[in-house]
């Protein structure tokens, strides 16, 4: 994803990027097989360390920024040059994912 993003250069690149972190690999069961974000929400939930609070109040934070970031995309056009501060926005949002993956239980 990451790779995809910073090679985007549309909105519609943007999107394609960000898709893979709207769908679920493994559904956590049948109910949840589309909500994406609520298995995200519990794979982060997982992956910070702190008070269950702490937790909870970061991956709900990541989880809202990536909302945002899909939402701000759907409401361009696909063939809508991607700005330069969106792009910034959506590299940092994954970066930090990252970090959380990386650092998890160190």
């Amino acid at each position: 994803m990451k790779f995809f993003l910073t090679q985007a250069k549309t909105v519609g690149d943007a999107k394609v990027a960000l898709a893979s972190v709207f769908q679920s690999k493994f559904p956590l069961n049948p109910e949840l097989e589309k909500q994406s974000l609520s298995a995200l929400y519990f794979n982060l939930h997982q992956l910070i360390e702190g008070s269950e609070k702490e937790k909870t109040r970061l991956a709900m934070a990541v989880v809202l920024e990536l909302e945002q970031a899909e939402f701000l995309l759907q409401s361009q056009k696909n063939s809508q040059l991607l700005d330069a501060n969106d792009k910034e926005k959506l590299a940092k949002l994954v970066t930090a994912i990252e970090n959380l993956h990386i650092y998890a239980g160190q």
